[in-house]
């Protein structure tokens, strides 16, 4: 039996899962631009010619990153598994926490 990939998915669970592996990816992102931080810190000359790449920008983008990529979507995927289980019941709208997922990684 083939099964397609939904955007929103209506399946049990698709939306914490969606969020706990895109939280997953924002920390190996944050991870890069924190460790691009620490390379500034120890060697400054290192992107010395590369704007984007100065600490003022890096540690910010590291700093959000962390916590509205990686930190937030970790909670709400956590918070959407968890309540459901606890309660014995399904999510009411899987398609609009599927939804919001998708709008969250696009803002």
């Amino acid at each position: 039996m083939e099964r397609r990939v939904q955007l929103l998915s209506g399946d049990e669970h698709s939306a914490s899962r969606r969020f706990l592996v895109s939280s997953a990816v924002w920390f190996c992102v944050g991870t890069l631009w924190g460790m691009a931080g620490a390379i500034h810190l120890f060697a400054p000359d290192t992107f010395r010619n590369i704007a984007w790449l100065e600490f003022g920008r890096v540690r910010p983008a590291h700093t959000n990153l962390m916590l509205f990529g990686f930190a937030s979507m970790a909670l709400l995927g956590g918070g959407l598994y968890v309540v459901p289980v606890m309660l014995r019941t399904r999510l009411y709208a899987e398609r609009l926490a599927n939804a919001g997922m998708w709008l969250w990684n696009a803002a």
